[in-house]
């Protein structure tokens, strides 16, 4: 896909939440663009190694995750920088959780010609 918005660095992204026929790509607690697109076909889109779906409605950047918790009642995560509180649902639990005892959380600088760049 072309051009539609602008450049966006992967890095950037808080998270994504599907929204109908649309998706909230959430920049800041209060900022987010609008793009026509199913959650799954942007979740194919961004790397896989950064991002996860955790939740039928949402796609997690996992280095802004903060902390997260969870028992019986349900597993939640918050996000860095925010007072974000996004559920992860029991279909996804088991992969988050692996992924999240691997993960670690580099110091991220990028140019507008690097990988880590999402064109929109």
């Amino acid at each position: 896909m072309q051009s539609i918005i602008s450049w966006e660095k992967y890095a950037d992204i808080l998270y994504v939440e599907s929204y109908g026929n649309y998706v909230k790509v959430y920049t800041s607690e209060d900022d987010f663009i609008l793009l026509r697109s199913s959650l799954r076909s942007l979740e194919l889109q961004l790397p896989s190694h950064i991002f996860l779906r955790i939740h039928q409605r949402y796609i997690i950047n996992l280095w802004k995750i903060k902390d997260y918790k969870g028992n019986a009642q349900g597993f939640f995560t918050k996000l860095k920088e925010t007072n974000i509180v996004l559920k992860v649902s029991r279909k996804y639990m088991r992969v988050f959780q692996d992924r999240i005892a691997r993960i670690s959380t580099p110091e991220i600088v990028m140019t507008r010609n690097d990988p880590g760049y999402l064109f929109w």
